[in-house]
């Protein structure tokens, strides 16, 4: 586990002209001051030096200054100590890491901005955080106050409801459940991302088949399917002859088409012959023709003669059988022609008959726009049967994964060895600090509780109890980051110097042995510094109680207000330092 533990804390103004610096120690550190004298202040500045705006509200007055803080802390992980600055203005975060590297992060005043979040992901990455939380069906990194949520109890609301030192936590879904497994150490539970990404494919696929059952159950499907049922037998025999009519026509079609190309082939054939014919014709092979050059007469051979008018009686004869097929041809088209223009007749009186076809106020039309209603219809229907089925499939997945009974037993065993362990431990603290001692299980049980049937004295000791015990519980937890305790307020106005015994005994002996526990104390003292002897003073109780404790005191005992009332020298080496770490990146 890592352990950090804070050297120091130095804030100054400016303009102001003003300063706090403090060292802290090992152990405890006890906070003193008259009320409102600034012990909340400092408290929560060690916090907002880390970023956690959630405590802005309570440094106002302080932020009117434009303060600047600086915290020195150091981190221990497997016995190795590494030594960190943080430092920050009200925008701007910077991180010294031990190797002199400086990390900066502009824009940290609002935990929305991208710039805050890249610092929760290093600040729990430094403190190896690792809490995810469920929020608007996300599984998100836990944001960085709950990473310092079981270690600072505030003075306003921490001693009186539990988990809520911090604001906004209640937005998040299961937050005690899963706030309470991490820093218990309870691991292998459900896969909860998995289960969110099922339950909403399983609300997705509900409001969609929702929306598909109401669309199929209007009105105009109901008549749709009536009049298919009622008219479509009928129809479909007229349109079924009709469709067969339009299967001849277009066979018919084809035959024309094929005959009519045959035709123009046979014509053209016919042409060439006719060139061919008339070309032999002008040749004059009877010794007339004469030579172009010389006039000579040219003679011919008995073979070139036989040649010459064989090729002439071939040619008069293909001219005769092509004449013979283009009249055959010709016939075919016609009689092609004339068969399609019938069966056109034909298909066009088919379909008069069916457009006119009427039945009970139906017609074909009315018929056909209705049929297309009934196919869409049925697709939807499909569609319904097909979601169905995946809705079927993701709820079986939802209940393997959530029915695991072996894996629920084996979580149910864990969180009871905590729930025991806390309860005795939590029943002892009670018994110590003379509180009635409480036997239901929603006040026992770690898991159950929410609040106590106490008020005042009795409640802050309650809540005393349970939050030191669980503080303890959660130390032997493996791999869980340990912070400083900080307890602000930790006496009310009235609680009695009676108590006192009981109160500061149990803290002193309960308080956790490896980090640091930061305790706000007031102190009262009167205008000439002398304490109120209605009360043992501070000193008294350090010297009783707390005899190693670490005194931090908020101005004189007096002056209200006074976190920054130290004159700030600019010469100081801290106040250059950090200057230079501002400025260094």
């Amino acid at each position: 586990m890592k352990i950090v533990k804070y050297e120091s804390l130095f804030v100054f103004s400016d303009t102001e002209n003003l300063c706090f610096y403090k060292e802290f120690k090992d152990g405890m550190n006890i906070v003193t001051g008259c009320n409102t004298s600034g012990k909340s202040t400092l408290i929560q500045s060690l916090l907002f030096s880390f970023g956690i705006n959630d405590v802005r509200r309570g440094l106002s007055e302080v932020l009117k200054a434009k303060p600047i803080f600086r915290l020195d802390f150091s981190v221990t992980f497997e016995d190795e100590i590494n030594n960190y600055i943080v430092v920050r203005d009200d925008e701007h975060l910077y991180i010294k890491e031990p190797d002199g590297k400086i990390q900066r992060f502009n824009g940290v005043n609002a935990n929305n901005n991208r710039e805050h979040t890249k610092l929760k992901s290093y600040m729990n990455n430094l403190l190896g955080f690792s809490l995810k939380l469920e929020q608007k069906n996300e599984f998100k990194p836990a944001p960085i106050e709950a990473a310092f949520l079981p270690y600072y109890i505030s003075q306003s609301v921490g001693w009186v409801y539990l988990r809520e030192s911090f604001s906004n936590f209640s937005f998040y879904k299961n937050f005690k459940y899963d706030f309470l497994d991490y820093y218990l150490g309870i691991t292998g539970s459900i896969n909860r991302e998995k289960l969110i990404e099922l339950e909403q494919r399983r609300k997705d696929l509900k409001s969609e088949i929702k929306s598909l059952k109401k669309y199929v159950n209007q009105p105009e499907f109901k008549i749709a399917q009536l009049l298919d049922e009622k008219f479509g037998e009928k129809a479909r025999e007229y349109v079924k002859d009709y469709i067969e009519g339009r299967k001849k026509e277009n066979t018919q079609i084809d035959k024309v088409t094929q005959e009519a190309e045959k035709l123009s082939l046979l014509e053209h054939h016919k042409k060439i012959v006719s060139r061919t014919i008339r070309q032999i014709e002008g040749q004059k092979p009877s010794g007339i023709d004469k030579c172009p050059a010389c006039k000579q007469i040219l003679q011919y051979s008995l073979t070139g003669l036989y040649e010459h008018y064989q090729k002439a009686h071939d040619s008069e004869a293909l001219k005769k059988h092509l004449d013979g097929e283009v009249k055959k041809v010709k016939s075919s088209v016609t009689t092609c022609n004339a068969k399609l223009g019938k069966i056109i007749q034909e298909n066009s009186e088919k379909f008069k008959l069916v457009e006119a076809l009427k039945i009970e106020d139906t017609t074909l039309e009315l018929w056909l726009d209705r049929k297309a209603t009934v196919q869409l219809q049925l697709k939807l229907e499909a569609d319904i049967k097909k979601l169905s089925k995946d809705l079927s499939n993701v709820e079986g997945d939802i209940e393997k994964l959530i029915g695991d009974t072996e894996l629920e037993a084996v979580l149910d065993s864990k969180r009871k060895s905590k729930i025991t362990r806390f309860k005795k431990m939590f029943r002892n603290g009670l018994s110590i600090l003379g509180v009635k001692q409480l036997t239901e299980e929603r006040y026992l049980d770690i898991y159950q509780i929410s609040s106590f049937p106490y008020q005042g004295v009795e409640l802050h000791k309650t809540m005393l109890a349970y939050h030191f015990n669980f503080n303890s519980i959660i130390s032997s937890s493996i791999n869980i980051h340990r912070l400083p305790f900080l307890l602000d307020g930790i006496l009310k106005e009235d609680i009695d110097q009676n108590n006192f015994p009981k109160l500061f005994n149990f803290i002193e002996s309960n308080r956790p042995q490896d980090t640091q526990t930061f305790m706000s104390i007031s102190d009262y003292k009167d205008k000439h510094h002398r304490d109120n002897q209605a009360r043992k003073s501070i000193d008294e109780i350090i010297t009783e109680y707390f005899p190693n404790a670490n005194k931090i005191t908020i101005g004189d005992g007096i002056q209200e207000r006074a976190f920054l009332s130290e004159k700030l020298d600019k010469t100081y080496k801290i106040y250059q330092d950090t200057y230079n770490i501002m400025e260094l990146n």
